[in-house]
């Protein structure tokens, strides 16, 4: 019996609502405010003409005010609009909820946003979890019982949460959208299409950011003896 995921395509054209500093995941709600023109007129055209689905697309560098098609990661997430609300300086304040991974084959610019062609990757689980897997998993859950402490937005129900999450691609997704600083780790971790990949990408990433914050709280804790 296979221990692998599927991976099965199907070809869209969607607006592209691009991100600073975040990335979404498949399954993973995110609360974004839209304040730039091009994005607000993308997400009116998905809104009203495409069944409220949208690309999120992360920015390689959040500096860009005005992104183009070589600005922006090739893999990105199909979402939906699930909740607006507008803001008195006419921003909104959206909730999207990411449906499945997307790979981008072209962007182009339409009427003020971009719009691009792209592939969804929708995973198809096949058989039973590997021995390997299992272990990666447990592996990332031990690091989220002693990050929930350092962390300085990881919270310990959403430990909880991950502690209950049983697939390995759910659980990469999950922890990497909550518990990953970096949106350039987050971004290593929405790449990886097969589960151990995934797994380990983010392992990595945890590691390397503990490592971080473990640094910052012994500097805090000093500088707090002091005073």
């Amino acid at each position: 019996m296979s221990q692998n995921n599927k991976t099965t395509y199907k070809e869209i054209t969607l607006p592209v609502l691009p991100l600073r500093g975040l990335v979404g995941f498949p399954a993973v709600q995110m609360n974004i405010e839209i304040a730039r023109q091009s994005s607000l007129k993308a997400f009116t055209a998905a809104a009203t003409m495409h069944d409220a689905k949208i690309i999120l697309l992360t920015q390689r560098d959040i500096s860009v005010e005005e992104p183009e098609e070589q600005d922006l990661y090739k893999t990105g997430v199909l979402a939906e609009i699930k909740h607006v609300v507008k803001n008195p300086h006419g921003t909104l304040s959206v909730v999207f909820e990411g449906i499945s991974r997307v790979k981008i084959n072209s962007i182009t610019s339409s009427s003020g946003f971009l719009l691009a062609e792209a592939v969804i990757k929708n995973e198809t689980k096949l058989g039973v979890i590997s021995p390997t897997i299992e272990a990666l998993m447990h592996e990332i859950k031990n690091h989220l019982s002693e990050l929930k402490d350092i962390h300085p937005s990881f919270t310990e129900e959403m430990r909880i949460s991950a502690e209950a999450i049983t697939d390995p691609g759910y659980l990469a997704d999950f922890v990497a959208s909550s518990a990953v600083i970096d949106y350039k780790n987050k971004q290593t971790v929405l790449e990886a299409s097969m589960h151990k990949t995934r797994l380990e990408k983010l392992l990595i990433a945890l590691e390397e950011e503990a490592m971080l914050l473990e640094c910052e709280h012994s500097i805090q804790m000093q500088v707090r003896e002091k005073i």
